[in-house]
């Protein structure tokens, strides 16, 4: 019976390959033994849970389209039967039934798909959509330009904004998804979708359906969408980096400073990218560099690349090629055009003048001085040509430029002989499904700077996960009045797909001044916030840098698997009702199920995205963030505070400004690079922090988080760059470790090898919330106080040889988990109350100060784990709960007394200065006012204010020297004492929640 029903196909296809994509195992026609034909329907077993459904009046469509390129799977299992008149094929995993009608699908007496086996997803019948699918966990849309926190229901722009390209989720709680391909257009020679005529090669089935019917099995499905849809590239690993871009007229020596200035401030910098004033202003579009900022750009840029750092140009195609470009002469020749016309109109329906554009236009560009393209494109979504596939715009400009300038390497090696080997990316907005092949991602010029739309930046990213398109990159401005939410925006930033940092010209324009006045026109520049702010900004990019081979790694996993680095939680948790959205159309991102996500398989973000609603929030951080936490199922270790949080359950939680949220898998080994100095740790690397991700492992340190037996961790490396990848050539670096009591075993070998693999490098092995190392078989040992990790470095390892440790621990086992956090807050709180000296005791050595030892614990931990001193650390450790209880006990007085005040004077400049009395350290009340002043008294005037702990101001004249007015009777802020103790109390507090 399958063999009569094969014969009855309409197609005899040849094979037909992608010719210019990543991999050129790309092949659009499906084994012959998984089709199944009846009358005009054809039915593909693509794999266990994917099936496509056509209808076509002649032949069946077997050409590759922009979403499905390879459809050459497996033949997995199935069977097929025919009776009375009704088709069944069943796999492992689903039974499709059909029952042919009059005409197409929608007469049929019966298309449908059901669960087999272990499958739970809800039964399909044919009229049933992700569109209209309540439980579809949605895909990704073209751009957030000038959008807030809009839903992704592509039901709201399929007819209303085909712009959009929204694409609905290939994952869905009622366990299937549909894609319709009916009408699309198809890839012909050169992967080019037009015929010599500029008329669109569409698909000819009446009827194009996709079946993903994974259940709950949202990884397993992104796999099947791998093997159909293409493979998501290894970006460069500078993409992993940090990055700066910035709309203004810059120049050769303004992009110096910048580089500069981030090596002076410590921040990293990978990828510098030149807004569209690089070129000559004689359009928004333009190839040429402008003379007046660059006159020898090749010479100024090639010595900032030099330093590692990737460059790449800001482009708009949409006026063509004129004759003021310096191109256009050999454009012309290129595309037979009449010398003396002004300008070659844009023409996406061209291959001639597109393959041109690309080869005799850009390319220069590519080797004189751009890595890659932004494109910039926002001149309508079918135009020149594109859209011609109907209300649904499924080829469009973006998808077309995508496509071509991540390709156009591959295609100049395969189709010209010119081969540079270097891996082709694009940073652009989304064209629509198979987008995931071209990536990064640029989400558009986000509308409003505020915490809503931050918040849901993290889980339009996350959500993207699900059309494959993993590598979002948001505008992180910041405005200038608000450098807790810049900081904020930052960390998002640091803990994503792709980290950049961007002034968007609100220096300039209608908004023109100097940024003093609470409004948003300002210069972006992280170097320029005030100094804490700087700090916590500079922690977060160096963690970012620090996690390279972690997230390096994640790419190769995504680039295997079709999972992206960053995924929602239910991707892990697919059981967890907490881990899905509250709701699918509102709140998003405001909420743990749609702020928090997945990096990796170890590492889940919970980033702050509420403001502490510090009203004196400024120079530096003055309050705590409250949020609240979803914690997975299992063990996890709260990363900035050591703690130990136990799942599924929900924790309300208070975040100091420079607190991430990560929470590491119990038993998970993190890879990592060395770029600060830690307690007694060897020296980083040389190098400094501009173009690390452009350089080979060196130094590697493998962190292993406590709460496992056993476990293991895997480094991805290959030489960062080209596509050699794709033919072996790369290495994986895994670390094994067996506990055994107090003891530890420890591995380190390497797999694979390639070019620029170091010979050797250093190996460090950190333990958390660990005692001190008595012994270990090779290597120098040493214990990071502060971060409660024990640590032992073994330098000049040979890679091809590996390491081997056997690491003992000090008896003991003392009480450790959380004591990182006490003590980091503890130094916070110290700084507060120091600055304005009102730390308890702190000018009498006789009396206890339990807050300044508690803060300067971590130097005795150090101190005793290098002296070899087991009953020193542990009695050491043991006094981190009893020190902060004390410290506890000693700020409260100070924060919440009934009555505290501060004594002011004006001085003859009207500024007012905080006063000491003696006596009186930690403030006085309103019967004590008169010594107060008597203090003041050298001043011209003086006046106290005293506040109650209700946050009421009451303003009292209690002197008159020299005269006071009426005026002088004023309400001033918070006493800063005052504000700083409950400031440093909080701090405290939140440490033991």
């Amino acid at each position: 019976m399958r063999a009569l029903l094969v014969l009855a196909a309409c197609t005899a296809a040849a094979a037909r390959k992608m010719q210019y994509e990543l991999l050129e195992t790309y092949e659009s026609v499906a084994d012959a033994a998984a089709t199944v034909v009846v009358g005009k329907a054809r039915f593909t077993v693509l794999t266990d849970s994917l099936v496509r459904m056509e209808y076509a009046q002649g032949a069946f469509e077997d050409r590759p389209t922009l979403a499905f390129v390879n459809r050459k799977t497996p033949v997995p299992k199935f069977t097929q039967t025919q009776a009375n008149g009704t088709l069944t094929i069943a796999t492992a995993a689903l039974k499709l039934t059909y029952t042919p009608g009059t005409g197409n699908f929608a007469t049929a007496q019966k298309l449908s798909v059901e669960p087999l086996g272990a499958s739970t997803f809800t039964p399909w019948t044919y009229g049933q959509t992700s569109l209209s699918d309540a439980g579809n966990l949605r895909g990704t849309i073209r751009t957030l330009d000038t959008t807030g926190n809009i839903t992704l229901a592509c039901s709201e722009y399929e007819t209303k904004h085909p712009d959009r390209h929204c694409e609905s989720g290939l994952v869905s709680r009622t366990g299937w998804a549909l894609v319709d391909e009916t009408g699309v257009p198809c890839l012909e020679d050169d992967d080019w979708w037009t015929d010599d005529n500029g008329k669109l090669f569409q698909n000819a089935d009446e009827e194009d359906l996709y079946l993903f019917a994974h259940s709950q099995r949202y990884r397993d499905a992104m796999k099947d969408f791998r093997l159909v849809g293409g493979a998501i590239p290894m970006l460069p690993r500078s993409s992993l980096g940090v990055w700066f871009t910035r709309w203004y007229d810059w120049s050769a020596q303004d992009a110096y400073h910048l580089v500069a200035e981030y090596e002076h401030h410590g921040f990293p910098l990978d990828v510098l990218i030149l807004d569209m004033n690089w070129h000559k202003k004689n359009s928004w579009t333009g190839y040429t560099f402008d003379p007046n900022l660059w006159p020898q750009a090749k010479e100024s840029l090639g010595r900032i690349k030099a330093r590692g750092v990737t460059m790449a140009g800001n482009l708009h195609d949409d006026a063509g090629v004129s004759d003021w470009e310096e191109a256009f002469p050999a454009m012309c020749k290129a595309v037979g055009c009449d010398p003396a016309k002004k300008t070659i109109t844009t023409d996406f329906t061209s291959k001639q003048y597109m393959f041109a554009l690309e080869d005799v236009v850009l390319k220069p560009l590519e080797e004189t001085a751009f890595d890659f393209f932004w494109i910039d494109w926002q001149q309508g979504e079918n135009a020149h040509g594109t859209g011609q596939d109907g209300p649904r715009w499924k080829m469009n400009p973006t998808i077309l430029t995508d496509k071509l300038r991540a390709t156009d390497s591959i295609r100049r090696c395969r189709q010209q002989g010119d081969c540079t080997n270097k891996r082709g990316v694009t940073f652009a907005r989304f064209g629509g499904l198979g987008n995931h092949r071209y990536q990064h991602g640029f989400s558009g010029d986000v509308a409003d700077l505020t915490w809503a739309n931050m918040a849901y930046q993290t889980y339009f990213s996350a959500t993207a996960a699900n059309v494959g398109y993993g590598y979002w990159s948001h505008d992180i401005v910041g405005p200038a009045h608000d450098p807790e939410l810049t900081a904020r925006w930052v960390q998002v930033g640091a803990f994503s797909g792709l980290m950049r940092s961007h002034d968007r010209g609100m220096s300039g324009g209608g908004c023109a001044g100097w940024g003093l006045d609470g409004n948003d026109c300002t210069v972006v520049n992280l170097a320029y916030l005030p100094w804490a702010w700087r700090e916590v900004v500079r922690e977060a990019l160096l963690a970012r840098e620090e996690l390279l081979p972690y997230t390096y790694t994640g790419n190769r996993v995504a680039f295997e698997t079709g999972v992206s680095f960053l995924h929602p939680m239910y991707y892990d948790f697919p059981e967890e009702a907490a881990a899905y959205p509250a709701s699918m159309d509102g709140d998003l991102g405001q909420n743990p199920s749609t702020r928090q996500y997945m990096l990796g398989d170890d590492i889940l973000v919970a980033p702050v995205t509420t403001s502490s609603g510090c009203a004196t929030a400024g120079d530096e951080p003055c309050g705590l963030a409250a949020q609240d936490v979803w914690v997975p199922p299992g063990d996890w270790i709260e990363a900035h505070t050591g703690k130990v949080l136990t799942g599924p359950k929900t924790v309300h939680r208070h975040f100091h400004a420079e607190d991430v949220p990560l929470y590491v898998k119990a038993g998970a080994v993190i890879p990592t690079l060395p770029l600060q100095r830690m307690y007694g740790a060897p020296e980083p690397a040389a190098g400094g922090l501009v173009g690390v991700a452009a350089r080979q492992y060196t130094d590697l340190v493998f962190t292993i988080y406590p709460g496992a037996a056993s476990g293991s961790g895997v480094v991805y490396e290959d030489d960062a760059v080209s596509y050699d990848y794709l033919s072996g050539k790369y290495a994986w670096t895994t670390l094994n470790y067996t506990r055994t009591g107090d003891s530890v075993k420890v591995t380190i070998a390497t797999a694979g090898a390639y070019a620029a693999l170091p010979a050797q490098r250093r190996y460090t092995v950190r333990f958390v919330n660990s005692m001190p190392v008595a012994k270990t078989s090779a290597g120098s040992a040493w214990y990071d106080g502060a971060a409660v990790t024990a640590a032992v470095t073994v330098d000049g390892v040979a890679v091809a040889s590996g390491a081997s440790l056997d690491v003992a621990f000090e008896a003991g086992g003392a009480a450790l988990a959380g004591a990182k956090g006490w003590m980091r807050k503890a130094e916070l709180a110290k700084r507060a109350l120091n600055e304005a000296r009102a730390n308890p005791n702190e000018a009498s050595v006789a009396k206890d100060n339990a807050l300044s030892q508690l803060a300067s614990l971590p130097q005795l931990l150090t101190h005793a784990a290098a002296a070899g001193d087991a009953a020193g650390f542990g009695a050491t450790a043991a006094s981190v709960a009893t020190n902060i209880t004390a410290a506890i006990a000693q700020i409260t007085p100070i924060a919440t007394a009934s009555h505290r005040s501060a004594c002011v004077a004006k001085n003859g400049q009207d500024a007012v200065m905080p006063l000491r009395a003696a006596g009186y350290e930690n403030g006085i009340t309103a019967a004590d006012a008169g010594a107060c002043c008597d203090v003041c008294s050298k001043e011209a005037k003086c006046v106290a204010y005293v506040f109650d702990t209700t946050g009421s101001k009451m303003c009292y004249v209690l002197s008159v020297v020299g005269g006071i007015k009426a005026a002088d009777n004023r309400i001033l802020g918070t006493p800063k004492s005052f504000t700083r103790a409950q400031y440093a109390l909080d701090l405290l507090l939140s440490a033991t929640e």
